[in-house]
């Protein structure tokens, strides 16, 4: 192979070129902490992670329970005012008592018209069993 024709497939970047709903969809696939990530790819990528319709939190992927917690509300808060397909959120360890910012998620979830919502906890906070699914 040519250096040139090496050069030409560098500069090619199939994945930016995508449609967008199409880069929505695979972001809407993954842990949002990576479609969080892959903002630093390039400047059209920044703001990607705002319009995903499926939000997955998974602690697995924190080394502390706190910093799940902080990005979560983070998300919550700059995400675009979209309707939810689904929420995911596994906390990953029983607890008699669940963490503060638990509630939130899920009124943002109710007030964002979460279609399905998935979570390993047991006791949901009042804000969702009041309400009719």
């Amino acid at each position: 192979m040519s250096t040139k024709v090496i050069k030409r497939k560098k500069k090619l970047d199939r994945l930016s070129n995508l449609p967008e709903p199409i880069i929505f969809h695979i972001h809407s696939l993954t842990n949002t902490k990576y479609a969080v990530q892959t903002c630093v790819l390039s400047k059209k990528w920044r703001h990607h992670w705002t319009h995903i319709h499926i939000l997955n939190f998974d602690f697995s992927s924190f080394s502390r329970r706190a910093a799940l917690g902080k990005f979560v509300l983070r998300i919550l808060r700059h995400r675009k005012p979209f309707n939810l397909q689904r929420l995911r959120f596994h906390y990953g360890y029983s607890s008699s008592k669940p963490p503060p910012y638990i509630k939130k998620i899920f009124k943002h979830a109710i007030s964002h018209d979460v279609k399905e919502l998935e979570t390993e906890l047991y006791e949901l906070p009042p804000c969702v069993t009041g309400v009719k699914l």
